[in-house]
């Protein structure tokens, strides 16, 4: 039961990287095709999303040692020894910066709104 948990777990964070990539892919082009003062707005809320995507991948990266033991190392990656470190900076870097991205974006969207 606990296989079947870790592994569902597994492929419910890789379709959360999938959604993550999808919305930003739709944001940038949005933003191309769009010009508006909302941009600034939206930069910040794109690099919010990128940090969130990285941290995302992170996290897959880690259920997937955990789930699948040995997959990654049979590709010729060593993450034993950086696996850690990764979580370490995901967590302690990479999230708080997310937070302050949507807040500067919330922000800056409503300093936008204000000149509407």
């Amino acid at each position: 039961m606990k296989m079947a948990t870790e592994n569902f777990i597994f492929w419910i964070n890789i379709a959360i990287a999938a959604l993550l990539m999808l919305s930003m892919v739709f944001l940038s082009r949005n933003r191309n095709f769009e010009r508006s003062v909302f941009e600034n707005s939206i930069n910040a809320f794109l690099f919010g999303l990128f940090l969130l995507f990285v941290a995302r991948l992170v996290r897959v990266i880690e259920i997937a040692e955990e789930t699948y033991p040995g997959v990654l190392s049979s590709w010729g990656v060593n993450t034993s020894s950086f696996l850690g470190d990764l979580v370490n900076i995901s967590a302690l870097a990479l999230l708080p910066l997310f937070a302050i991205c949507m807040l500067v974006s919330v922000m800056l969207a409503k300093d936008a709104f204000d000149h509407v």
